[in-house]
């Protein structure tokens, strides 16, 4: 939620800190209204060990989270 209302608010994917242009946008019509967002994407990678972590960006206001989880699921080729 965001303690203000109609700001743009951007979830993103970033991959050992870089952006990987995997975005979701939401935009609360009111002041504190609670939205759920989903964010799906694929990304191929080589075997290694990664840091993956949902960011997030408003054009104003503050963000709250009530909850929130990611998921992460590798397939091998």
């Amino acid at each position: 939620k965001n303690d203000s209302a109609n700001n743009v608010n951007t979830y993103g994917v970033f991959l050992n800190g870089q952006d990987k242009s995997l975005s979701s946008q939401a935009t609360f019509p009111v002041a504190n209204g609670v939205q759920t967002i989903s964010l799906n994407g694929a990304l191929s990678v080589s075997t290694g060990t990664y840091t993956v972590e949902i960011r997030v960006k408003t054009s104003g206001g503050t963000l709250q989270s009530e909850a929130s989880f990611l998921q992460v699921l590798a397939v091998e080729n």
